[in-house]
């Protein structure tokens, strides 16, 4: 066994070798567990360790499970590589649901800058090709449409439950698609934006529905499911398609100049 600490944060990934294999995995101290757990996160494992379990007995834990670790990750691993598309000969992403490629139209001032969609493409709009600046603009396209969608469902749905949030946050969440608080707001992942409207549906009654109860009891899983029909079929697409929704746009518009640049490149 050979472990690779960064001793800069508990927080950073680590590795872990058995023979010619490695694991990604990260440390995560808890005062409120009282055994050690592993948990896969798409390409690395999360080590949640009590806080008066060593470290290194954890890791050796982790260790008596790498067999087991490295299957799920790279079974991850080969489902992240099938979720990668091209639309009209541009890297894709998924928005509502529907396969996209993305491109750029250049654009001679800032106030032009945004987003348009057009034929299974989706245009950004900018004055220059940087990659910062354009992952800024496609990023602010999806929260933004998302915000508006998820705040006319939320007070439809409130008013059939007689339920009432205090406020809605939209954030760039690691391992959740929602929540809601114990002080009644809510907040959702913006890539939820790419998913069709049956799973944002999904997503959105089950946190409102948090509102009336604030538990998952098999009374909060049967009422959401006369609220959602479509509940089962969501949560098996979100376990299925779950890669599609966290896509790097900074892979993905990177490539997207690269290709847009070599088709208008002028000699």
């Amino acid at each position: 066994m050979r472990i690779i600490r960064n001793r800069k944060s508990d927080y950073l990934l680590k590795k872990i070798y058995l023979d010619d294999l490695f694991l990604n995995y990260q440390i995560k101290l808890s005062r409120k567990s009282k055994s050690i757990s592993i948990k896969i996160i798409e390409d690395y494992v999360l080590l949640t360790i009590p806080l008066k379990v060593p470290i290194e007995y954890a890791e050796n834990f982790l260790l008596s499970k790498f067999n087991w670790c490295y299957s799920k990750v790279l079974l991850n691993s080969n489902l992240k590589n099938k979720s990668k598309f091209f639309v009209n000969g541009f890297p894709g992403v998924l928005f509502l649901g529907e396969q996209h490629g993305i491109t750029f139209q250049i654009v001679s001032c800032s106030s032009q800058e945004g987003v348009s969609v057009k034929e299974r493409l989706i245009y950004i709009n900018t004055t220059c090709l940087e990659v910062e600046k354009c992952c800024n603009i496609l990023k602010s396209f999806f929260v933004e449409r998302l915000r508006k969608e998820i705040i006319k469902m939320v007070f439809s749905i409130e008013n059939t439950l007689k339920v009432k949030h205090k406020k809605i946050y939209i954030k760039d969440q690691n391992t959740r698609w929602g929540s809601c608080s114990s002080k009644n707001n809510l907040s959702f992942n913006w890539r939820l934006i790419l998913a069709p409207a049956f799973v944002l549906d999904y997503v959105v009654y089950h946190e409102v529905l948090h509102l009336k109860i604030p538990n998952h009891s098999a009374q909060f899983w049967s009422e959401l499911k006369e609220l959602c029909p479509k509940t089962e079929e969501a949560k098996n697409w979100l376990k299925s398609y779950k890669f599609c929704l966290r896509v790097l746009l900074e892979d993905l518009v990177e490539s997207s100049i690269n290709i847009y640049g070599n088709n208008n490149t002028k000699f």
